[in-house]
């Protein structure tokens, strides 16, 4: 049996095993040797991984201390000279630091790290809080200084009712610039001046110009018109400014057929239930919302509705209220002549249709949230 002190029993050093002993080794001894090279072989590729890491994780906070003049993933740059700051931390390595210095902004000041290099040249993903975000300027690229809206041109107008004559590429791209001009600009200072009236008018509606205006780009992958462009431009408001569909006030610009909607569209299926359950157990309080959004000139319809009760609504298919059950959608329209669309009044006109909405909106906001 071989022994701790033979000669002939030589660990390997690097972990890997045992190396060979001398001659006349017997069976059972090379058969226990085996063995115990096995456990140490097993063991091996968890400590390289080990060392690695750390390896990496050391690359980082050296890197972390000694880089003068890392360049940030916002293009800004940041110097050794503040006081140290935690900036990241990695699985089983303790938080490092680097430094920081402020930023001059748009919107102010803004504190940037060093590290975020680091992450991308490491592959370290951080552990720690981003770098805070810019805030951007109150106004629109397209608008520059000017947020005012005075109407939509005479040249706005005829340029929509060209589109439809000629909705063609070759037709539009010499119009690129015209187009921004006299629609996509009106149009973003349109949603800004009218979110701030709606705003001091406590009315929680609100647009934003990048993600609130609709493309005029159509998608024709699964329809027979091909043709590429809409001919209209529309902007839609809600609670979030992130065009979703839980109540909104929607805004479309046609010549001779623009029209502003209050409701819902489409909801969930889920939302719907909601709505209609709301309809069922506060049938007095709606019945009367809707004489007094009638009163004023507002009647609520559907696009698309059901033909007979939906299911698990039937027991109530009799009441005052049952027609409103199959209703897909719901909406309050009020069309705006061309002479409105061109009139800076137009945002005035907008706030106070949201005014008398308003009622309805609560009605079903209230049925979802519940």
């Amino acid at each position: 049996m071989w022994s701790e002190g033979d000669p002939g029993h030589e660990p390997d050093r690097r972990g890997w095993g045992v190396t060979g002993g001398a001659l006349g080794v017997t069976g059972r001894a090379r058969s226990r040797r085996c063995r115990a090279g096995s456990r140490r072989r097993s063991r091996a590729p968890a400590v390289v991984a080990a060392h690695l890491a750390y390896s990496r994780r050391a690359l980082c906070v050296v890197l972390a201390h000694l880089a003068p003049c890392a360049r940030t993933t916002q293009g800004a740059r940041t110097r050794i000279d503040g006081e140290p700051v935690p900036c990241a931390s990695f699985a089983g390595v303790p938080t490092h630091t680097a430094r920081m210095r402020h930023i001059p902004s748009a919107g102010g000041t803004r504190r940037v790290y060093a590290g975020h290099e680091l992450e991308r040249v490491c592959g370290v993903r951080r552990l720690c809080a981003a770098t805070p975000p810019r805030r951007h300027a109150a106004t629109h690229p397209l608008i520059m200084s000017d947020t005012s809206f005075n109407g939509f041109s005479n040249q706005a107008i005829q340029f929509l009712r060209d589109l439809a004559v000629h909705n063609q590429r070759d037709w539009f791209n010499p119009r690129k610039e015209l187009f921004r001009s006299d629609l996509q600009e009106p149009l973003a200072q349109l949603v800004l001046t009218t979110t701030d009236l709606l705003r001091k008018a406590r009315i929680p509606l609100r647009a934003d110009p990048k993600r609130s205006v609709f493309r005029l780009y159509r998608d024709t992958r699964f329809s027979p018109d091909k043709s590429p462009y809409k001919t209209h431009v529309s902007a839609v408001f809600d609670r979030t400014a992130q065009r979703k569909t839980d109540g909104i006030l929607y805004v479309h610009i046609v010549p001779d057929e623009s029209f502003a909607v209050i409701g819902f569209h489409q909801p969930p299926v889920s939302d719907l239930a909601k709505i209609r359950e709301s309809i069922v157990d506060r049938q007095k309080i709606f019945l009367k919302l809707v004489a007094r959004l009638e009163s004023s000139g507002l009647d609520l319809t559907c696009e698309e509705f059901l033909k007979r009760i939906p299911r698990g609504f039937e027991e109530f298919a009799d009441l005052p209220a049952a027609k409103y059950l199959k209703y897909k959608s719901f909406y309050l329209r009020r069309p705006l002549s061309n002479q409105t669309v061109q009139s800076k009044t137009l945002p005035r006109e907008l706030v106070e249709f949201a005014r008398l909405g308003l009622p309805f909106l609560k009605f079903g906001w209230e049925a979802m949230d519940s």
